[in-house]
């Protein structure tokens, strides 16, 4: 027995034969309203059965449907649709295996045989032909790249304007997406220009059905309409005209608005987009994506507007912020530089008081200092005098604090002629060290100077000479040494570089002993963490041969021998500054 909810509708769309529309049974019946409505119509449906005037058939099948009805447990009336008894099979009679797919080209393909889908595509084809330029116009013909090809489609008109294939399908009622898609894929790539047209348009977009709009959305904005309008210029002008809907958008307010325009175009008057296969009049898309990054940015620039006095009050006070902690920061430093000065031990070394400095922090802590400026003399005097050597080593070291250790002379010489000439070798180190960390650039003037070292000392025989020419040699490494990072280094291991400098200048430097034989014993007895460069540096700089020939009690070999059988593990962090300073070894070649 039927229940209030239960008797589904076997047949759910019917179509009408003479306006080609498919009709949805429920909107139908609910869109009849009255009851008499209803009666009426199903007195309508019989008669034409019986007169052979049928209009409403089923989407499926193409055979008459007549209305039934009956009452439900509460008394309510139901009314469907059924195929007239004696009629024949159809999918929605029997239990169908077909795909969803299958199902949805059988009702798109009903829609086609509809009286008024003939007349359209008919028409359609017959102005084609009368067009200038157009040929080979084929309806309703199947179309397929091979006779054996199991792809193909029949479209309604089908015609080759110039080097252009044009597909016309017409859409008089309403389909999946899928079926639209699947054909528009398909004129795609087989290099088929495709034509959606309806019968009739509603620029109201309430009575828009969604597939009018899956199709003109995805066109450019453009409708195609072929409709007694534009049947009647077809007429006059002896050729295909289509009644062409599109939308100009503009800006309104805040807002992209549109419009719609309407004109009669051929299809000379077509742009033919080879990519998507689409043919549209207006790229009303291209106007519609500009005008719609013109909002977009005027509406950002509008926000930005608006916000831009919360935005600078709040940027002013975090600004003022950081500048009060700025100056309380480079105050902490001034106040610690000069406890430094004061004394060195009174201080807290484990702390860095310049590392919360910024670039604006440290410009401000040296215009305080003014240690370039108008201090410049007092730190020229703690050089000169070699006073507060602690204090000097600190403001040396850290390159928060700027000097201009080029401006400071002694009698005429540069900071660097005054520091090679200081009487003891140890503060003579130290204070190279220190200018060349704070930057120091060698002059003209100093260029000459250590020229004339060399020139003077190169024989090497006195005690004189010997530490001028280490003197020589050291500021040598200093001045070679580009990268800043590298002088601790170089400071730490001094008497190892000065070694490999001896052997290459084929003279002692650094050391008292009285030849270069004892400096390659020194180093290979107590430098066997760096026996690989240094054997490399005794043969690069041909030495070997010497020491194999002076090497009367063996020694040499030896200890060669010993190096080579028992290798020592090799410490490798200086590598990276030999090369910089003996580029020769190709020292990364025994890494």
């Amino acid at each position: 027995m039927d229940t209030p909810t239960s008797s589904p509708r076997t047949i759910e769309t019917i179509l009408d034969l003479k306006t080609g529309e498919q009709i949805e049974v429920e909107e139908l019946l609910s869109d009849s309203g009255s009851e008499a409505d209803i009666f009426q119509l199903r007195s309508q449906i019989e008669m034409q059965i019986q007169t052979g005037t049928v209009e409403k058939v089923c989407a499926f099948c193409k055979q008459p449907v007549a209305m039934r009805g009956r009452k439900r447990i509460d008394n309510s009336s139901h009314f469907f649709f059924v195929h007239p008894y004696n009629s024949g099979d159809c999918i929605r009679k029997s239990n169908s295996r077909l795909t969803a797919e299958q199902v949805r080209a059988i009702k798109y393909n009903g829609v086609k045989e509809s009286d008024l889908h003939i007349k359209l595509k008919n028409l359609i084809g017959h102005y084609l032909e009368l067009q200038l330029g157009t040929e080979q116009v084929a309806i309703d013909q199947v179309y397929r790249d091979a006779a054996i090809s199991p792809d193909w489609r029949k479209p309604d008109v089908l015609a080759k304007h110039g080097n252009l294939q044009i597909a016309f399908e017409l859409q008089l009622s309403t389909t999946f997406l899928s079926v639209i898609v699947s054909r528009t894929l398909f004129y795609r790539q087989h290099s088929i220009f495709l034509v959606w047209v309806f019968h009739k348009f509603s620029i109201d977009t309430d009575y828009q059905k969604f597939t009018q709009k899956d199709i003109f959305y995805n066109n450019q904005h453009n409708v195609f309409v072929f409709d007694q309008e534009a049947l009647d210029r077809c007429g006059q002008e002896g050729k295909l005209l289509l009644k062409c809907l599109y939308q100009e958008f503009y800006i309104q307010g805040d807002l992209l608005t549109d419009k719609w325009f309407t004109t009669f175009v051929s299809i000379e008057d077509l742009t033919y987009d080879k990519d998507t296969g689409a043919c549209y009049y207006k790229d009303s898309e291209k106007q519609r994506t500009e005008l719609k990054a013109v909002l977009e940015k005027r509406k950002r620039e509008e926000a930005a507007a608006r916000q831009t006095t919360e935005t600078e009050r709040r940027r002013n006070e975090i600004a003022q912020r950081i500048q009060q902690k700025r100056i309380e920061d480079v105050q902490f430093c001034v106040d610690y530089l000069r406890e430094y000065y004061r004394d060195h031990r009174d201080v807290n070394k484990a702390i860095n008081p310049f590392e919360t400095l910024d670039t604006e922090g440290r410009r401000m802590l040296n215009e305080q200092l003014q240690f370039t400026g108008e201090k410049k003399q007092f730190i020229a005097d703690l050089f000169i005098n070699l006073e507060k050597r602690e204090f000097v080593r600190f403001i040396c070291e850290n390159d928060a604090i700027e000097l201009d250790l080029n401006s400071v002379s002694w009698r005429h010489n540069t900071l660097l002629q005054y520091i090679i000439e200081l009487e003891s070798g140890y503060e003579f180190e130290l204070y190279l060290g220190f200018i060349f960390k704070k930057g120091y650039r060698i002059e003209e003037a100093d260029e000459k100077y250590i020229q004339k070292m060399y020139d003077k000392n190169w024989v090497n025989f006195s005690e004189g000479e010997r530490e001028r020419i280490t003197r020589w040699a050291t500021v040598n490494l200093f001045i070679r040494t580009k990268s800043k990072r590298f002088l601790p280094l170089l400071s730490r291991q001094m008497n190892f570089f000065l070694s490999i400098a001896s052997l290459k200048q084929d003279m002692v430097m650094g050391f008292k002993f009285p030849s270069l034989k004892n400096v390659v014993h020194n180093m290979l007895e107590h430098r066997p963490q760096y026996s690989e460069l240094f054997m490399r540096a005794i043969k690069t700089y041909n030495q070997w041969d010497r020491q194999v020939a002076e090497d009367r009690s063996g020694k040499f070999r030896k200890k060669v021998a010993d190096l080579q059988g028992n290798p020592r593990e090799q410490d490798r962090e200086i590598n990276p500054l030999v090369y910089e300073l003996f580029p020769e070894l190709d020292v990364f070649d025994i890494f």
